[in-house]
């Protein structure tokens, strides 16, 4: 007969191989076909290793310099590649240390759920490994992101009781690495001093017990405890402790690139210009801004402070990044890495909700057993739809969004790949090819190098000379003797990939006049032409698949 100590250590290995069942579900699919995974941004961090590593300095195209990728996450690319060239290994064990992050962070957010008395906190779990592990972050600086912004999390409230001057030190370096594991985490710093100065929250043991307002004085004359010396000697040491990791890394790119913000930050940023474009945030932007106000205003009706003041840090975070992106940026920034902290959030209000529905179905529904159970049917749903969404990539290489049930499975690759293997045969090694944007698949299965007009994957040094040398010159000069652009002005533009609408293509009798701006001011800096009879290849030759339409590759002539 089974003892209680036998039926709880059973359930626990029936409950541990359930999970380990439902985690190799979410993970399979990128191993077997790991290509099919990452979004083009994410491959510039492997082709500037590679560059690295070849003693080419840190550059993307061999053209020009490049700070335009997150430091953190590039270390740990450059170590990868360090262990082997195989292009298809280097994905595998970059996606095995990122699986690694998700069940470290997993493991994180169970010990601040125990310290906040959230313990349906694991209702969120699918959400994040959906997230994480299903709708192409693969690659990108996404988990280590993650992983630091949940040891900052967890950091602080582990310590909620001892926030004395060395763990205020501790916490300024865990927001430095994660500042550097991606760079608009500054908002991070900016909501916990903020959050702090507002709230007292790293005051002592006492006050925080007494909600930081010592029962003598009236609420609403203390409620901002500007003039505490202890907090703000505590915040002076935590921001030491941040620029301690930040300020080499400024450094170097100040001495390096004459600008302490990456290329990629300023050719986005409008920053002091107002532009109001709130569609830029795309879908998950959006959410997550929805998110951030629901979490704002949920943490004034939150008894528990600790609780109270983890929904303030992250909403706020999440607010001042949504803001900032719909403000002061002109550039693509609907891509799910950008809101790691919405994607927190909304973790923590699941874990809240479940347990307000738990604690009313409780009270007014008699069926217990259907109230036990419906946690788990939830847990099961929501990874049924995110391991769905996983080998929906797996069957098809265009797969993208949430679409979960997209099994039509086809032989077809990514246009990329196929066109990158394609002119590896087609085009002199180390050649140098102009793009409007796209070049991370094509420049890592090619191996040949490519420099976007965009700019992202350059250097403000690219900015300058095409201002002062003209877009004819510098081609000329760089030796960048091919084009990828549109042949026909038919132009399909359901069809195209997105960087080919920004195209100015100007169809003449015999060929095209390309006009090029700079990615910074957007100012015109000239155009060159390119004929007919220069064209190499149309890619819908290479490939069946319908997103590249119109679009091939040109020999240009100086």
């Amino acid at each position: 007969m089974l003892t209680l100590k036998n039926k709880i250590k059973q359930r626990n290995i029936i409950v541990t191989a359930i999970l380990i069942v439902i985690f190799l579900a979410f993970i399979l699919p990128s191993h077997l076909r790991p290509w099919r995974f990452p979004s083009d941004d994410s491959y510039f961090y492997l082709t500037i290793a590679k560059n690295i590593i070849s003693g080419n300095g840190i550059t993307f195209n061999k053209v020009t310099m490049t700070n335009g990728f997150h430091p953190l996450w590039e270390i740990v690319i450059i170590g990868i590649s360090l262990i082997t060239d195989n292009k298809i290994l280097k994905l595998d064990i970059a996606f095995a240390v990122q699986q690694i992050f998700f069940l470290i962070i997993c493991c994180l957010l169970l010990k601040i759920g125990k310290i906040l008395n959230m313990k349906y906190l694991w209702l969120s779990f699918p959400f994040l490994a959906t997230y994480f592990l299903s709708i192409g972050v693969y690659l990108s600086e996404c988990h280590i992101y993650s992983l630091m912004l949940s040891l900052f999390l967890y950091y602080i409230l582990k310590n909620k009781y001892e926030f004395n001057l060395k763990n205020s030190f501790i916490v300024g370096i865990l927001l430095g690495f994660t500042f550097l594991s991606r760079l608009d985490s500054i908002f991070l710093l900016i909501a916990f001093i903020s959050i702090s100065l507002i709230t007292g929250f790293i005051n002592n043991k006492s006050d925080l017990l007494q909600n930081n307002m010592p029962a003598k004085s009236p609420k609403s004359i203390l409620l901002l405890k500007i003039f505490d010396f202890n907090i703000y000697s505590k915040l002076l040491v935590t921001v030491l402790g941040f620029l301690l990791i930040a300020s080499p890394y400024l450094i170097f790119n100040k001495i390096y690139f004459g600008h302490f913000e990456p290329i990629s930050g300023k050719i986005k940023s409008t920053f002091p210009e107002l532009i109001s474009n709130f569609n830029g945030l795309g879908s998950l932007g959006k959410i997550s801004f929805y998110i951030s106000l629901v979490t704002l205003i949920y943490s004034f009706a939150e008894k528990e402070i600790f609780r109270k003041q983890l929904l303030r840090i992250l909403g706020l975070q999440t607010f001042l990044l949504c803001v900032y992106v719909a403000a002061f940026t002109n550039h693509t920034t609907h891509w799910a890495w950008y809101y790691v902290p919405g994607i927190f959030s909304g973790a923590f209000l699941i874990a809240i909700f479940a347990e307000k529905v738990n604690n009313f179905m409780i009270k007014w529904i008699k069926n217990s057993a259907f109230v036990l159970i419906l946690p788990y049917l939830f847990f099961v749903f929501i990874s049924f739809l995110g391991i769905s969404r996983a080998w929906s990539e797996y069957f098809n290489p265009d797969a993208g969004g949430l679409n979960p049930f997209n099994f039509k499975s086809t032989l077809n690759e990514k246009w990329q790949i196929e066109v990158a293997n394609k002119l590896k045969l087609m085009v002199p090694e180390d050649s140098k090819i102009a793009i409007w944007d796209w070049p991370g698949y094509l420049s890592y299965y090619s191996d040949l190098n490519f420099v976007s007009f965009d700019g992202l994957t350059c250097d403000y040094n690219y900015n300058k000379n095409i201002l002062g040398l003209g877009i004819y010159e510098f081609l000329k000069r760089n030796n960048i003797n091919y084009y990828i652009g549109l042949y026909s002005d038919s132009l399909q533009m359901d069809n195209l990939p997105q960087p080919y609408f920004r195209s100015e293509n100007h169809f003449t009798g015999n060929g095209q006049q390309i006009k090029v701006v700079s990615p910074i001011e957007k100012s015109y800096v000239g155009y060159f032409n390119i004929k007919d009879s220069n064209l190499i290849i149309k890619f819908s030759d290479i490939t069946k698949n319908l997103n590249i339409k119109d679009v091939g590759l040109w020999k240009l002539e100086f």
